[in-house]
């Protein structure tokens, strides 16, 4: 396992406090002026595949490449500038922050002024970026990408020793930072069995993890953490599927993953008994017609008077093969799953349903209200944060009747009151 005592770079990165992303580029560009210098062949491989094709030099000229960070410019500051003699690249890196406004058009327009030169953009990220306009000229990679190149190098090849370290640094550095998607490597279910040994059931562990993140603190959890990676790319592939979120919650046995679309659907890992794992697409606030489905894919319920749907692959049944193949086939399988779920559900929906802004349902909710005792309660569908911030800011003694991560909502009365009886209450779903 990485840590502050034997990676520099994980150890310095502490002290970089919302700069993730320009600690990285500045060590990413370091390794690369390095390599230049002292492992050309590398460094030239590299630059190759990261340009797909478009500087591709001879390890003679290696020393005569620049490579800078940082550049400034009238209409915005790249973050890492490539050039040798006619060529002229452009590198904007993103880690967890969005495009700026026009920002790849403005890169666009800078390298278009260059006439007499050969130019190219390159978007590196860690998350797959859709674009609006597909005419944008911008060559697409990833950081899990470039890990690859390099690890693929440092396992090819004899290395001096300091470049050796370098490399290994990097990518272990790249690997903490979750910058890298890994083959699923070892059996989940061994590693949730550990957990729950030392811990308690995982979703009561996690509960409250927003981010895959949250799981890196828990080594058995690892090949977990990995599994949703490979799901989190496998929704990156679907461009019409958006507001993505990370989340725990222990509703019907417990679950992990992914909510998407505003909650029309969740992506997941499904713990529902203790012997069992699931891979689980479900419709949650997706309205739905019963009428449409045709028994081929899934089943049909109803829960809490919604009407839903579920298709559900066993994944212990499938665990050791799964973990006996490549990243590339695992894969395959999570995409495949959620490309013919994702698209059947979409054959369920009740035609011309347009679901209600946030606004509209809060003012909706709003005006359900119910009288307990010598006050009324009113209810409020919030985040628990949201929630919090609303009792510091009124100093009032509120009280949250539900728990949002148990139960997938919040009901908070609007005025104090003593009476404690709240039988026939009526809960209203979540609605976020």
């Amino acid at each position: 396992m990485v840590t502050q005592d034997n990676n520099l770079l994980v150890n310095l990165h502490k002290w970089a406090s919302k700069q993730d992303e320009n600690f990285t580029t500045e060590a990413f560009v370091f390794l690369l002026n390095y390599l230049l210098d002292h492992e050309p062949e590398i460094a030239v491989n590299v630059l190759r595949k990261m340009t797909d094709g478009f500087l591709s030099l001879n390890p003679s000229k290696a020393s005569t490449v620049s490579i800078k960070s940082q550049v400034i410019t009238g209409k915005g500051n790249p973050d890492i500038e490539i050039s040798i003699d006619e060529y002229l690249i452009f590198v904007e890196v993103k880690i967890e922050s969005d495009l700026g406004e026009d920002q790849l058009d403005r890169y666009i327009e800078i390298l278009n002024g260059y006439k007499n030169r050969k130019t190219k953009l390159i978007l590196l990220s860690k998350y797959q970026i859709v674009f609006d306009d597909q005419k944008i000229p911008v060559y697409a990679i990833r950081w899990f990408q470039i890990y690859d190149w390099l690890r693929k190098e440092l396992l090819d090849n004899e290395l001096e020793l300091p470049s050796k370290y370098l490399l290994k640094q990097f990518l272990e550095f790249a690997g903490h930072q979750n910058l890298v998607i890994h083959k699923v490597d070892s059996l989940i279910s061994e590693g949730l069995k550990i957990h729950q040994a030392k811990y308690g059931k995982v979703t009561k562990t996690l509960r409250g993890v927003k981010t895959i993140d949250g799981l890196n603190a828990y080594e058995e959890l690892h090949p977990l953490r990995d599994f949703f990676i490979l799901m989190r790319e496998a929704i990156n592939t679907i461009p019409d599927i958006t507001q993505i979120w990370f989340g725990v919650g222990a509703h019907r046995g417990g679950w992990i993953g992914f909510n998407l679309n505003n909650m029309d659907y969740s992506f997941s890992i499904g713990f529902r008994k203790s012997d069992k794992m699931t891979l689980e697409f479900n419709t949650y606030s997706l309205k739905i017609d019963k009428s449409k489905f045709d028994k081929k894919m899934g089943t049909v319920w109803t829960e809490s008077g919604r009407l839903r749907w579920a298709n559900v692959l066993n994944l212990l049944t499938i665990e050791k093969d799964f973990v006996n193949n490549s990243k590339e086939y695992q894969m395959h399988v999570i995409g495949d799953f959620l490309k013919e779920s994702y698209e059947y559900a979409k054959t369920l929906k009740i035609v011309g349903h347009q679901k209600k802004s946030r606004n509209q349902q809060n003012k909706s909710i709003a005006r359900r209200t119910m009288k307990v005792g010598d006050g009324y309660v009113g209810t409020v569908i919030m985040a628990r944060a949201e929630v919090s911030r609303m009792m510091k800011k009124r100093k009032q003694d509120y009280t949250i009747l539900f728990d949002p991560e148990e139960y997938g909502h919040v009901v908070v009365p609007t005025k104090k009151h003593k009476d404690k009886k709240y039988e026939g209450f009526k809960v209203i779903p979540d609605i976020r």
